[in-house]
C-alpha cells in the first residue's frame, strides 16, 4: 500500500468539488447525508477507476467492520470507501458531515474517531482517511472543512 498521498488528496478534492458545483442544490435544501455522500463517491468512482468504490461499506472479507467504543463493540458504516474488496488493499475511507450537525458534537467526533482507528489498526490499515464539513442551507456557498488522517493521526486541515 505505498500511494501517493499528494496524489489521493488532490483526487480528492477535484471530486469534493464536483459535488460542490454539480450538485450544489444538495447543499442549498439540506438534503441528507447520505445523498450528498452518493453523489461525493459518483465523482471518487471516477477519479480512482481502478479502485472498488463502495457507499456504506461495513465488511471486512466476510466480518463486519467493529470498533470498541465506550468499553462495548460498536458496528459501523464509512460513508465511502476506496479499496480492492477481495484482498487486504484499503487505499481511502472518507466520513462527511454536514453543518446541520455541530462541529464540535458526538456525531463529528464519532466520525473522527473511526478515522483515526480505520488509519491505525493494522486489521484495517486504510492509507488516508478524509472527514469533510459540508455547509448548508444559508452556508452553502462556504467552503467545507476538510481534514486528512494518516496513520490515525490528523495529518492536515483546511
Amino acid at each position: 500500500m505505498n500511494n501517493n498521498l499528494l496524489e489521493i488528496k488532490e483526487k480528492v478534492l477535484k471530486a469534493i468539488n464536483k459535488v460542490l458545483k454539480y450538485d450544489k442544490i444538495l447543499f442549498e435544501i439540506n438534503s441528507s447525508e447520505r445523498s450528498i455522500a452518493f453523489r461525493l463517491a459518483t465523482y471518487i468512482e471516477k477519479e480512482f477507476p481502478e479502485w472498488n468504490v463502495d457507499f456504506e461499506y461495513n465488511r471486512y472479507a466476510d466480518e463486519i467492520k467493529v470498533l470498541k467504543r465506550d468499553k462495548k463493540d460498536k458496528n459501523f458504516l464509512p460513508d465511502i470507501v476506496v479499496h480492492k474488496r477481495t484482498i487486504r488493499d484499503n487505499l481511502l475511507v472518507i466520513e462527511i458531515k454536514k453543518s446541520s450537525e455541530s462541529i464540535k458534537g458526538e456525531k463529528v467526533k464519532w466520525d473522527r474517531e473511526r478515522l483515526e482507528f480505520l488509519t491505525t489498526n493494522k486489521r484495517y490499515e486504510y492509507d488516508l482517511g478524509v472527514f469533510v464539513y459540508f455547509y448548508v442551507k444559508l452556508d452553502s456557498n462556504k467552503p467545507p472543512i476538510i481534514e486528512y488522517y494518516k496513520e490515525g493521526k490528523r495529518i492536515l486541515s483546511m
